[in-house]
This record gives structure tokens, sequence and C-alpha cells, in this order.
């Protein structure tokens, strides 16, 4: 089981070498502390040590030596990743940044932490969140890891930035967030336990503090005739991992140089004294073992799940590789993979226009459609729909339709309608189709446009920018010689309907039918006599060669009516003066003529337009989509790998398409670096899942194995006895 710890220190250490422990969150013990108070709420503590919360103290007590810098304010500026190695008898420590340099002296430890601070930070007091990975082998630790992270402050010193408190609450959080560490929480005792702000942030990312420790400092320096028996037994701070009480050593133990031994035995001898029913549950030797027991359980609980994950980005990492290729060394080489990125660029514009291929257009993440569901949606929705909105008689009232009968008749009156004006009104009407028709085209050609784009987005095109510029620049071309091919078809679709009006199509309306309505009767004409002419009086016929005498007048009477129109034809009469009718006057005759002639034509050419036009709209909305079909999108899918290949295959290939982009040159190195660190820890961690002769399995699983040995055992000696009994 202890062997999980170094399993553990493994992996940081390769994951700290290429950075990739934000991908894999490896079990860890995080050290949280805060100040006891605000220096601005204290300025005469400005200066003193002693008003840490002492985590340092902690861990120069758990390692046995002082090798942690000192001073004022803030001195822990970068994380301290805290590798403790148990060995037999000899001590060193060595830095991951120093290669493989050596240290006995813990002072030089510790001025090598200072220095490697300042060349991560720079001069000044700004923090950072790259580590220091720093390994202490010595027969005085227990096999730990721990994470130690600047202390929480809200207000700046020195050089220090304003908002320094913010950003080392981000570091922390940074590490606390990862639900694989475990929070060890220091608060001093001689200070508001409530106010702490180590638990405070703890209990943000741990509500119900199942992964936090917490640790209480500074018991020796609370105030006469109070205790912390109360928060030590768990009574006041909800924390599931345990409370453990500190004795740090005091300021004037580390002036006068005691050593850490002493100063343990002295927290030994405070315990018995103070907390006699607790002290065996106190003081640093108990929480060294207390935290290497906590991480060896929480790494075997952790183990799993952590293999699964480097499994996982193993299996990512290996495919991007394989995606990004070998770097093309020789022109063969490249030949063949430009003939195969042709290929497979050519398959995904077809396939995507097809919906069976995965290059779906996203320009609706919600729900991604293919190119053809796009393209079924123009034809039956978009442009069909557009077709059966349209009004047949659009443009046309019964004004125009009686000017195109007059203007068909000429001079003659007419007994029916003439067809020559049912023609030229449905052509115009036809005509209408032709824009509907071409814009659905275009639409087309857009989303065709938008696919030979899309496709460029092959994981294997990539690497080649040269390579995607020129294959769109092919494939454009090749379809913008498809789109006037297509807009000419269109077009005679168009006129082969005006240029014969077929009235016998069998879904034509019977004109015959419309023509068989009897008109109304006109009635004949009566004649107006004057008042003057009674019954009895002179008539028409009295007068002429065959008159006859006419009678007398009546004695004393007038002279009759056609006297007077015999005089007045015998005076000279007035010449008529006719001129030629203005377009308004022709055109205010036609509207005002509400004859039940003109009614009832009106009405016929209306219902025989509407006829004949829902039968070319009809024929228009099933062979516009079928010609853009057949001389594009079909064209697009049949030709465009042999177009491709002609032109960029063909005689005098240019090779250099295929010089990669300096970025991806570079993910490359970084990917298969990246694998081999990736293989290099799941080789760590599946050791541990190994058994051989002297060694059971370490970590998961562990339990079950050793019941299933032992049963299998016990079942060999009963059939070795059950043999021996006979």
């Amino acid at each position: 089981m202890d062997r999980l710890i170094p399993t553990i220190n493994k992996l940081q250490d390769v994951l700290n070498i290429v950075g990739e422990n934000s991908e894999i969150q490896l079990p860890q013990i995080v050290v949280v502390g805060a100040q006891a108070s605000s220096p601005a709420d204290h300025p005469a503590l400005r200066m003193s040590h002693e008003q840490s919360s002492g985590k340092s103290s902690i861990l120069e007590n758990v390692v046995g030596k002082d090798f942690l810098p000192r001073g004022t304010g803030i001195v822990t500026r970068v994380p301290l990743v805290l590798q403790l190695v148990q060995t037999a008898d000899d001590e060193w420590a060595t830095f991951q940044h120093a290669g493989g340099k050596v240290f006995r002296d813990f002072e030089q430890v510790r001025q090598e932490i200072v220095d490697q601070t300042e060349r991560i930070t720079g001069p000044g007091k700004a923090v950072s969140n790259e580590p220091i990975h720093l390994r202490v082998h010595s027969p005085n630790v227990v096999n730990l890891t721990l994470v130690d992270l600047p202390g929480l402050t809200k207000v700046a010193v020195a050089d220090q930035p304003q908002d320094i408190g913010p950003q080392i609450r981000r570091l922390v959080r940074h590490y606390i967030d990862n639900p694989n560490s475990l929070i060890l929480a220091v608060s001093p005792a001689n200070a508001d336990i409530a106010n702490s702000d180590s638990l405070q942030i703890a209990k943000e990312v741990d509500p119900q503090g199942d992964r936090t420790l917490a640790i209480v400092t500074k018991l020796d320096l609370m105030d006469r005739g109070t205790d912390a028996k109360a928060l030590l037994s768990g009574e006041v701070l909800p924390v599931k991992l345990g409370i453990i009480g500190i004795v740090n050593r005091s300021q004037n133990d580390i002036n006068c140089k005691t050593s850490i031994q002493d100063s343990l035995d002295n927290e030994k001898r405070f315990f018995r004294t103070h907390y006699p029913e607790m002290a065996d549950r106190c003081g640093c030797a108990f929480l060294a073992d207390t935290l290497h027991h906590l991480l060896l359980q929480h790494i075997r609980a952790c183990l799993p799940d952590l293999k699964q994950r480097i499994k996982s980005l193993q299996i990512q990492t290996h495919k991007r590789v394989q995606e990004l290729g070998e770097p093309l060394k020789d022109d063969a080489t490249r030949g063949a993979t430009l003939l195969t990125n042709i290929m497979r660029y050519a398959e995904a514009v077809k396939a995507s226009i097809s919906g069976s291929g995965a290059m779906m257009r996203a320009s609706d993440e919600q729900l991604p459609l293919s190119t053809g569901a796009r393209i079924y949606h123009i034809f039956h929705y978009t442009f069909g729909g557009a077709l059966n909105k349209m009004d047949a008689m659009e443009g046309l009232d019964s004004q125009k339709i009686l000017a195109e009968i007059r203007n068909a008749a000429g001079p003659r009156p007419s007994l029916f309608i003439p067809e020559a004006a049912f023609e030229a009104l449905i052509k115009k009407q036809i005509q209408r189709l032709e824009s509907p028709s071409v814009q659905c085209a275009e639409l087309i050609h857009e989303e065709l446009l938008a696919v030979l784009r899309q496709c460029l987005k092959l994981r294997e095109l990539a690497r080649f920018e040269a390579l995607r510029e020129r294959l769109l620049d092919c494939a454009r071309k090749f379809l913008e010689r498809c789109l006037p091919r297509t807009l000419d078809m269109i077009r005679n679709l168009i006129h082969v309907e005006m240029s014969y009006i077929n009235t016998k199509h069998p879904d034509f309306e019977n004109p015959q039918s419309l023509f068989a309505t009897p008109r109304a009767p006109v009635a004949e004409p009566v004649a107006m006599l004057p008042e003057d002419l009674s019954p009895g009086t002179e008539r028409l016929e009295d007068y002429g060669p065959n008159a006859k005498p006419a009678r007398k007048e009546a004695k004393g009477g007038n002279p009759g009516f056609f006297n007077m129109l015999l005089n007045s034809m015998k005076r000279q009469p007035e010449e008529p003066v006719l001129n030629s009718p203005s377009v308004e006057e022709i055109s205010q005759a036609l509207q005002d003529d509400s004859s039940p002639d003109a009614s009832q034509e009106t009405q016929i050419v209306t219902q025989l337009v509407t006829s004949y036009f829902t039968i070319v709209r009809k024929t228009i909305t099933d062979m516009v989509p079928k010609t853009i079909m057949a001389f594009m999108v079909s064209q697009l899918q049949e030709e465009l790998h042999h177009q491709l290949v002609q032109e960029l295959y063909g005689a005098g290939a240019d090779l250099s398409l295929l010089d990669e982009d300096p970025r991806l040159v570079k993910e490359r190195t970084a990917a298969k670096e990246k694998l081999r660190v990736l293989d290099e820890c799941n080789t760590i961690v599946s050791q541990k899942y190994r058994f051989n002769s002297s060694t059971l399995w370490h970590g998961y699983g562990a339990v079950l194995l050793t019941e299933l040995i032992h049963l299998m055992r016990n079942r060999r000696s009963k059939i070795d006895l059950s043999g021996a009994k006979h």
C-alpha cells in the first residue's frame, strides 16, 4: 500500500514536465493557511511572524528540518509541491528544476527555494501558479505529498500588486477546486475560528466537509482560562476528516535555534498537561501519520478513475497524432498524400449533399442539417411555397382583360372571345414564374458554396493551408461554370411553356363549357314617338314617292308634326365634327362598360387564365428542382473529384501545396510528447494493478483479491485432507 504515494509522486513529476496537470487531477493534500488578523487592523503586528497561521512551522515539524524561507509579508509566493520519501538512514533533497543535483544542507534548500521563487515571479512580491517541486528523502518522515500554497491575505504590502488578495485567492481555488484534493485548513486558536479565511474558502468548495481536515495551531497562545476542547472534539466545526491540535515553534525557539525534535518533545508535554484525554490525537507526529493514511486511502479510492482518465486521454491523443500524420519526406509520399486528400475532400462534399456524411453545415448548432437536407427544404418549402402563394391573376384586372380582348379582335366585333387575347394574357403570367425559379437556383448555389468551404475543415486537410485554398478555388470555379448552364435551362423551361399554349391539356378547363352558358337576351329597341305624334297622326310612310295624299287638317287645327319635320328637312343640315378619342377616354369607356357581355367575357378569361397558370406552375415546381439537380448538384457530386485531380495532380503538379502550417508542426511535436507522457503515466499506474508472488495488488481491489486467495487456499486444504482420509 505504501507504494501508492511514490506512484502519485512519479505522476506529479511526469505531468509537471509537460504541463498536463490541468487534464489529469491527481489526489493530493493542499495546505491552506490564513493570517490570524489583518495587518491593516493591527499595524504593530505587521512584521511579526507569529501572527501567521503557522503552516510553515507545521511543514517543518513534519519534515524535521528547518528548510522554508522566513521573513516579513508573504514569503511563500508560489506553490511548493513537497514530496516526502522515507529512507533507511541517509537524508537529502532534490529539486525537479535542478536536475539531478542533490542538496544535503537544508540551508541550501531554503536558499534554492528563495532563488527559484525569484526566477519564477521576478523581483518584487508578485505571486505565480508555477510550482516548485521539492523531494525530501529522510528516515524521519512518512511517505507523504503536500502542496503548500501562499497564505491568504487581504492587504498588499510594499512591492506587491494591489490585487494580491484576489490573486492568491484564485491560486488557492485552482488547487482546492480539484475534487481529488484533500484540504488541510490551518487556523490559529488565538483568533476567532468563525472568521478563519482558510475554513471559509474550504467551505466554498467542500460545503459538507467531506475532504477537509482542520488544523488548529497556537493552542499554547490562547487566553488564560480558555481552552479548545470543544473545538478539538468536533463540536464546533463540521469537518468529517477530523480536527487536530498543534503547538507551533515560537519565534523565540527559532531565534534560539531550538531543534525541531526538542520542539516536538515540548509539544507532547503541553498536550499531556493541558489536554491529557486527547493528547494521543494531537501533535505533529499524529498529524503526519493521519495525513499519510488519509492520502493512502484517498489515492486508493481515486486510482481507478485516474487510470480510466489517463486511458481516455491516451486514446484521444493517439487519434490526434494519427490525424496530424507524419512529416512528408519525399515527392512520392507528397504525391500520394495529395491524391488521398483530393479524394477525401470530394467524398466529403458528396456525402454531405447525399446526407450520408458527418460534415454538417454548422449554421444552426441546435439542429444541424446536412447540405442535402437544406437543398430539400429550399426545393419543397422555400421555392414550392413561394410558387403556391402566387396569384394567377396578379397584375390583371377587368380593364386590362377587356383591353386585351379588344386588341385581339381588332376593328371587327367578335361573337366569341379571341384566343389571341387569352394567349397574350397567360404568357404574361407565365413570365412571372422565371424570377423565383432563378432565385431558387441561386440559393442552391450558395448552399453548395457553403459545403465546399465546410468540408475544408477535414482534419486531414488541417495540415496543409495552401492545399485548402487551392481546393476551394478549383471547386468554386467548377461550381461557377455550372450555374450559368443551370440558369439557361431554367429560362428555357419558361420559354418552352410560353412558346406553345396547349389548350388541349387534359387538366385545362374545357373552354366549351364556359361558352355554353347562354347570354342574357337583349331587348328590342322601342321607338320613342314624339309627344305630338299620337296614334292616328301622320306616319313616315305617308311621305315619299308612294305617299298617299295627306289628310286635310281639321278646321282651325295646328300644322301637323310631319309638316314641321318637312319644313325642317328643307333647311341645310349641319355637318358633324368627329375627334380621335384619347387613351384616357378609351380606358374610361372600358372601365364604364358594364354590359353583360363585358362581364361575362372577363369572367371566362379569368377562369381560363387561372386554370392554365395552375398547370404551368405545377410543371415549373416539378421541373426547376430537377433541372438544378441535373445541371448543378449532380454535376458537382459526380465531376468534382475528376476536376480536382485534373487541375491539381495533372501535368506539373504543385507539391508545394503540401507544405505544412508551422503551427501544425509544433502541435504534432507537442502531441507526440503528450502521448509519450501519457503512455508513461499509464505504465506507472498499471504497475499498481499487477500481482506477483511477493506483493499483492496495491490499490483498488486488494481486499477482494486477498479474500479470494484465502478462500482458494482453504478449499485446497480441505481437498488434501479429504484425500488423506481415503
